[in-house]
């Protein structure tokens, strides 16, 4: 892989079994500037810090990690590579097959195009995997070639299963973008704004208001395909709006929503199949958070890890899908690599025929996991890349939003630092600024009462709040109704 990519830490864990950090976003601007959110008409400020990069399900420290195994000819990376390349899908003789007005109702009747975009979309992410492990050029162009295909000709994504099928293709995609053009492909400039432009004026329309209606795993695909969005897009709103649904979204696909303390779902009582995608869905927004720095794997006291069991003591039993859909690699190096707990439902989901090496799930737009996410989980002393320091601070959404006359913005600081919260209108220009001082740690609060500088009421609208801590920024977007 190139070498512009930007590193990010693999996980590791002391002889304790506990996490010994948490990523955090790297530093990558001097002093604070402001960033144009595409598809937003607002200059939301960033300060000291961006997203990493490549940083949706996989990190440059990771491929790094499975390349260097790969070249060592240790198992299993080595035997995933030569799968993943004997696949039909990984010929470079591959043609996509883009339609302009993809449309596909319940269970996949009435198929417009549907199973072919996603199918393309598996077949890019494989490439551009393919091209980031052997330097292969020739899978970057291939890849290249399917993204183009698709942003080109698509217009629309509609029929009952629109967003479903939307979601799950858009994350592979995603993810191959997120590769190649974090890692020198040859892409040109004209072809990824095509692309970007298909994300923010198809993709993102379609999903931006998830699927609350519907079973769980609509909404858990949704967050994540939205997640990684943000992330290759560089949009800290659309980031952030998957990672709030996450927490306590309305829908049956949010965290809390979906799994309960026991390890049931939303689902179990439907069928094991929907519940796996459900839980993949979850865990693959868990995994791009935590490369970005955010803790969702451990949201509401682990809950997650027991929804993972709990769906993988089902699965691996699943009549219905002998293999389940993947996600358990990422799981298991979580869980139970890096925090040291034991998972022996997912153990033998993993230890089943033909889960090993890990395939890609269509609807999800997760995969090969065998290959990315196997044991980076190493120890400290291993020789893997030095990690980040500790999460410096996290922003959370005000409450309430909407508001009228006043709303409350919280945040938690690591350690003590200096905090600066700052209000914008949606034409960049700093409102007000309501703190700006050393702080300890722990959580802290700040209301904003719509009024900017000199005490005079702010118009109704848009508006954007601000923290910078150190080498941390957060922004999130608030609204003020009269």
């Amino acid at each position: 892989m190139p070498k512009t990519l930007q590193s990010l830490h693999l996980r590791t864990r002391s002889g304790s079994g506990t996490a010994t950090h948490v990523g955090r976003r790297p530093a990558v601007f001097l002093g604070c500037a402001l960033m144009l959110l595409l598809g937003q008409t607002a200059l939301v400020a960033r300060c000291s810090a961006a997203f990493v990069h490549p940083g949706a399900l996989v990190t440059r420290a990771e491929l790094d990690f499975a390349r260097a195994k790969v070249a060592a000819g240790q198992q299993p990376w080595t035997g995933a590579l030569s799968w993943m390349q004997s696949r039909s899908d990984a010929s470079l003789s591959y043609t996509p097959a883009p339609v302009p007005d993809v449309s596909q109702d319940a269970y996949g009747t009435n198929d417009v195009g549907g199973w072919d975009m996603m199918y393309d979309a598996r077949a890019a992410y494989l490439h551009a995997l393919l091209w980031a492990v052997t330097d292969n050029a020739a899978n970057a162009q291939k890849s290249i070639q399917i993204l183009n295909a698709w942003s080109s000709t698509l217009r629309s994504i509609g029929g009952v299963n629109g967003k479903l099928i939307g979601a799950g293709a858009l994350t592979g995609f995603e993810n191959a973008a997120e590769l190649l053009k974090h890692g020198n492909a040859g892409w040109s400039a004209s072809d990824q704004a095509k692309f970007v432009t298909m994300l923010r004026t198809i993709g993102y329309p379609l999903i931006q208001d998830f699927q609350p209606g519907y079973n769980g795993n609509w909404d858990a695909i949704i967050t994540h395909s939205m997640m990684d969005m943000g992330v290759f897009l560089d949009d800290q709103a659309i980031f952030d709006r998957a990672a709030n649904y996450y927490r306590n979204g309305v829908g049956n696909g949010s965290l809390p929503n979906y799994v309960s303390p026991d390890g049931t779902t939303q689902e179990t009582a439907r069928d094991c199949e929907h519940e796996t995608m459900g839980i993949s869905g979850l865990v693959g927004s868990a995994e791009t958070a935590w490369h970005q720095g955010i803790d969702l794997f451990g949201h509401l006291n682990n809950l997650l890890f027991a929804g993972v069991e709990g769906v993988a003591s089902r699965a691996y039993n699943c009549g219905l899908m002998p293999t389940p859909y993947p996600c358990w690699e990422m799981a298991y190096n979580h869980f139970h690599d890096t925090l040291g707990l034991p998972m022996p439902n997912t153990a033998l989901v993993l230890a089943k025929i033909g889960v090993r090496p890990e395939g890609y799930g269509p609807m999800t737009g997760i995969g090969y996991g065998t290959l990315t996410s196997f044991a980076t989980a190493v120890p400290a002393s291993s020789g893997a890349p030095p990690a980040p320091q500790a999460w410096i601070a996290r922003l959370e959404q005000n409450v309430p939003n909407p508001f009228n006359p006043s709303t409350t913005i919280h945040y938690t600081l690591r350690e003590g630092t200096h905090a600066r919260v700052d209000i914008y209108d949606v034409a960049g220009k700093r409102v007000r600024t309501l703190v700006d001082e050393l702080q300890s740690g722990g959580p802290h609060a700040v209301s904003w009462g719509g009024r900017d500088e000199m005490d005079n009421p702010v118009p109704s609208g848009v508006y954007y709040y601000r923290l910078c801590a150190g080498d941390y920024t957060g922004t999130h977007r608030l609204i003020l109704l009269k």
